[in-house]
């Protein structure tokens, strides 16, 4: 079983390398633990990260790393770093970051390298680019790795508009062309377009997205509409507000939201925001953004108000409806409200962070239950319940709100006249959303720890070690002693 299963392995290694992964993916996720020899595990799990199949890696790996009742972990650091990288994949990254800073990297360079797709994952890829070097220095990777980890280092030095630095791994990339790695020339090739694009350099653009579908010619519909995108914003910055390139924008983010490939949708509104000078549309991709590298590029590129407003009033139809504050979970004008800190609260806070992209059962895990391990089995049930709590708040207070599941991803949608107030830093756990409950209500006043047993669902106890806990952190001082106790936020 284990020889034909390794040439099963070596036929889907070389589909993979022809741009044939959707169909790679569809035979990876038929399989089951009981298909794959002990043996075959990591090699199994790297073959379904590359063909995005995350969750059937972290299924596979799951018993050996973390083990069961019945049988202790037996997992080899290869299998952790694989399982790290499934983790990160599935969006809970804190934990498959943790997992990789365990493991060392002079016998595993790799390590340095998922740490970096990690930094990736939040749009950190100025603290992927020291690792991606450090990675590239080690004497032990095979040429193929090389290519892998000089392609990751070039979009890294891209995105961060480093354009010099990037010029010249590209081109060593170019220049050292494998025939048989055509997706990976093909996406090299949309790099150097993309590098050339953010130096206004049209023609070079122009001549690589051409390469680019030249050698792509044969890929995935998905591959097919990244090269039509990278067209579209070629066109659109070169000639600005053209109507005509705004009709090919507004097209082309219909097609992404028909491809569900959000990042794209992220993308075309905010170049609209960039061309048009559309300033509420920046805000709803600013506000509606997570990524602090991402927002700070949005300031760079330009479009924006000249004074950000602290929050925003998203309203995803023509009408403002009833009013949530997504930090203190309550309906603005009324008593009706999520309890301060609990799951459901949370949940809310974390779905209201991104407007475009669905969150993913790992990244809710990861800030829902942070102290405890993501199980692949037993993970999305704990998430539905806290779910279908917050579905029923939604019902019982009449408010037109519905978290659509699809695929394992959570999303917020509207279903009547509704408006989301939203912030630029959205706090998700239970200690930063009561000092926040708790510094809106006093503000610059000084207040004792018996008048917030009033404002949030506390005992006094427990008032005086959370309000310890944020004097030890510098976010509040205090003064006086027994009852005459005050507290007073930080400025």
């Amino acid at each position: 079983m284990k020889k034909s299963f390794e040439s099963f392995l070596v036929e889907m290694d070389l589909l993979v390398k022809q741009a044939r992964g959707s169909e790679v993916k569809a035979r990876v996720e038929a399989l089951s633990k009981g298909d794959v020899p002990r043996q075959l595990l990591c090699k199994t799990a790297r073959l379904a990260l590359r063909v995005g199949a995350p969750m059937q890696a972290a299924h596979l790996l799951f018993p050996v790393v973390r083990g069961s009742a019945m049988l202790p972990p037996s997992a080899d650091d290869k299998e952790k770093i694989e399982y790290a990288l499934a983790l990160i994949r599935l969006g809970a990254r804190p934990e498959g970051m943790a997992l990789l800073s365990k493991l060392s990297p002079k016998s595993n360079p790799e390590v340095l390298l998922f740490q970096a797709f990690g930094f990736f994952s939040g749009w950190d890829y100025a603290a992927a680019i020291p690792l991606l070097k450090e990675y590239l220095q080690s004497t032990s990777l095979s040429p193929y790795q090389c290519r892998i980890g000089q392609t990751n280092l070039a979009a890294s030095l891209v995105h961060e508009r480093r354009h010099q630095e990037a010029e010249g791994v590209l081109s060593s990339l170019l220049i050292d062309k494998v025939d048989e790695e055509r997706f990976l020339h093909g996406f090299v090739l949309h790099l150097a377009c993309e590098n050339a694009i953010y130096q206004s350099k049209w023609k070079e653009a122009e001549s690589f997205l051409k390469r680019a579908r030249e050698c792509l010619k044969h890929s995935d519909k998905l591959m097919v509409f990244f090269l039509k995108k990278w067209q579209v914003v070629l066109d659109c910055l070169r000639e600005r507000s053209s109507p005509k390139q705004i009709a090919a924008v507004l097209e082309l983010r219909t097609e992404a939201e028909r491809l569900k490939h959000w990042e794209s949708i992220r993308d075309c509104d905010r170049l609209l925001a960039l061309v048009q000078e559309n300033q509420e549309l920046f805000l709803k991709v600013y506000f509606g953004s997570p990524y602090e590298s991402f927002r700070k590029q949005m300031l760079v590129d330009g479009a924006f108000p000249d004074k950000l407003p602290e929050s925003y009033l998203w309203t995803p139809g023509d009408e403002t409806g009833t009013v949530i504050d997504s930090s203190a979970g309550a309906v603005v004008g009324s008593k009706s409200g999520l309890r301060m800190g609990r799951l459901p609260h949370r949940l809310f806070s974390v779905i209201c962070g991104d407007l475009y992209r669905p969150f993913s059962i790992g990244a809710i895990h990861s800030e829902l239950y942070p102290r405890t391990h993501f199980d692949p089995e037993s993970s999305p049930a704990k998430i539905h319940v806290v779910k279908t709590t917050l579905r029923a708040w939604f019902k019982n207070n009449r408010i037109p709100l519905e978290i659509s599941s699809m695929r394992g991803f959570l999303h917020l949608k509207a279903m009547g006249p509704v408006s989301v107030r939203l912030y630029e830093r959205q706090n998700t756990d239970r200690k930063s959303l009561l000092l926040q409950k708790i510094k809106e209500q006093f503000r610059a006043q000084s207040f004792s720890a018996r008048a917030v047993t009033n404002v949030v669902d506390l005992s006094k106890r427990s008032v005086i070690r959370l309000l310890s806990d944020a004097k030890s952190e510098g976010l509040v001082t205090e003064f006086g002693r027994g009852k005459l106790r005050r507290y007073l936020f930080a400025a």
